[in-house]
């Protein structure tokens, strides 16, 4: 058995299922991979030219290929004399005749789904929702709560498509059990009276859950924030202030330049109370500080900030200055407002700090701090 042409991409199980079942009935296969009996489908340009001498057409319409080779197609019909040669798209409605050819609609087309007798667009919801459940699975999470926001039962969790255990035996079914239950007992009363803002909490805290249980999450993500922070002044080195929720640890989103890639060495994690309104724990880096904080009690000074960004987020960015005043001066002269008087004041670390306006920096809070 011959097969001279060769597999198209995307067939090549069946056409492999079709050779093996003829090499078990000792049928001897000869492919191109073994010898040349190759013959193309696709003529070639002097090929293309004798067929348009012969037909001699008054209209040709390139239909095979992609853009490249329509257009190259078109080009040499033109050069062996047709007439008329017109390109068109997938969807465009051709008009041949009477007249001048041309498109004159644009039809709906592209690949279909059919669902029983439903058919679907492949940008649907529905197809794009199946196609993400295949490569990832799904998690489904059953939440009953008291008009409090308050759990008035166990959450119902069902994993479809996610395997049964992590790397370390555990099970992770039990895992998001655990981190559901967590996630809204930690929430902010707020959030709990809001079916929205809860159900938005429980979905980011399961897809973490997951990934981590999975091994998808690197311990430092690589990230950027351009246009974050301006540089005061040479050489500084800065640490970046970051709240983590009351549910979870995470790492912010969105990080500084200067804080480390996933190949930076990292420090053990020191923690201490700063003050008896929150917990700190210090992650040092060769250049950057990471300061996690969670707040005790709604008398912390940054409770309000988590009740707002109850995943957690940057609150403050700190940089060590060699000049506090000459930093401050360069910044205002740059277009950066100072929060305050604009007389430094002595900061938790017991050194003059300044504070700068969370607008002029995307949104993040920005500390000087007299090295």
């Amino acid at each position: 058995m011959i097969f001279s042409s060769r597999t198209i991409p995307g067939n090549e199980k069946a056409v492999g299922a079709i050779i093996n079942g003829l090499v078990t009935q000792g049928i001897e296969v000869i492919t191109d991979r073994t010898d040349l009996v190759h013959v193309s489908g696709h003529p070639r340009r002097d090929e293309l030219r004798d067929m348009i001498s012969w037909v001699r057409p008054q209209l040709l319409i390139p239909v095979h290929g992609e853009p490249l080779h329509l257009h190259e197609h078109a080009k040499l019909a033109r050069a062996a004399g047709v007439p008329k040669v017109l390109i068109c798209r997938n969807g465009d409605l051709v008009k041949l005749g009477p007249g001048d050819p041309g498109i004159i609609d644009q039809l709906p087309s592209g690949r279909l789904y059919k669902d029983g007798n439903i058919l679907e667009d492949s940008k649907s919801r529905a197809v794009v929702e199946r196609r993400r459940m295949g490569f990832a699975g799904c998690a489904f999470v059953a939440i009953a709560v008291t008009e409090k926001g308050e759990l008035s039962d166990d959450p119902e969790v069902d994993l479809v498509g996610i395997p049964e255990k992590n790397a370390a035996g555990e099970v992770i079914d039990e895992i998001v059990f655990d981190v559901v239950v967590s996630t809204v007992e930690s929430l902010p009363r707020a959030r709990k009276r809001d079916p929205d803002a809860m159900a938005e909490s429980v979905r980011r805290a399961v897809r973490l859950c997951h990934q981590r249980a999975l091994g998808q999450e690197a311990d430092l993500p690589r990230t950027r924030s351009d246009g974050l922070i301006k540089q005061s002044s040479g050489g500084v080195s800065c640490w970046a202030g970051s709240i983590m929720s009351r549910s979870r640890s995470r790492m912010p989103r969105r990080q500084p330049k200067s804080m480390a890639t996933p190949s930076a060495p990292k420090s053990p994690a020191r923690c201490r109370c700063r003050n008896t309104a929150s917990i700190t724990v210090f992650v040092t880096l060769p250049n950057t500080k990471i300061e996690f904080i969670q707040p005790l009690g709604e008398a912390s000074p940054i409770a309000k900030f988590v009740e707002r960004n109850a995943d957690g987020g940057i609150h403050h960015i700190c940089y060590d200055v060699p000049d506090i005043i000459a930093a401050r001066d360069r910044m205002i002269k740059e277009g950066a407002r100072v929060l305050g008087d604009g007389v430094p004041k002595i900061g938790a670390h017991g050194k003059p700090v300044l504070f700068f306006h969370p607008k002029d920096f995307s949104g993040a809070l920005v500390e000087i701090e007299q090295a």
